[in-house]
């Protein structure tokens, strides 16, 4: 077996596309290509999208360069930062939402 290859951040940046092949050598905790690819299709590892064809079956990975690096130096870009806090914006608006429903729905019960 052939010793794993390791790649520079540097390297990163210059290929054209970022395989989950070379993601697993890059991110030295994933053993294999499979390893990357399973845990993209879990969302478990935020570098990127897999996407499955509905009609063959096959799935596509798309790596985003600027999202691997951050991810192997703990760093989470600015972006994905200010997704979450939006997202988090809107879980907070939807429970008052739901906490001004169940108070009303008590009140009209105790009534």
């Amino acid at each position: 077996m052939a010793d794993k290859r390791t790649w520079t951040d540097d390297e990163i940046r210059a290929v054209k596309r970022v395989t989950p092949l070379i993601a697993s050598q890059y991110l030295e905790q994933y053993p294999n290509a499979m390893s990357v690819a399973l845990s993209m299709r879990a969302g478990r590892l935020p570098i990127g999208e897999a996407v499955q064809n509905p009609r063959t079956g096959t799935w596509t990975y798309r790596i985003d360069k600027d999202r691997l690096i951050s991810y192997k130096h703990g760093v989470m870009p600015e972006a994905d930062i200010q997704t979450l806090e939006r997202k988090l914006d809107e879980f907070t608006q939807m429970a008052r939402k739901l906490i001004d429903t169940v108070r009303e729905e008590r009140a009209m019960m105790y009534q």
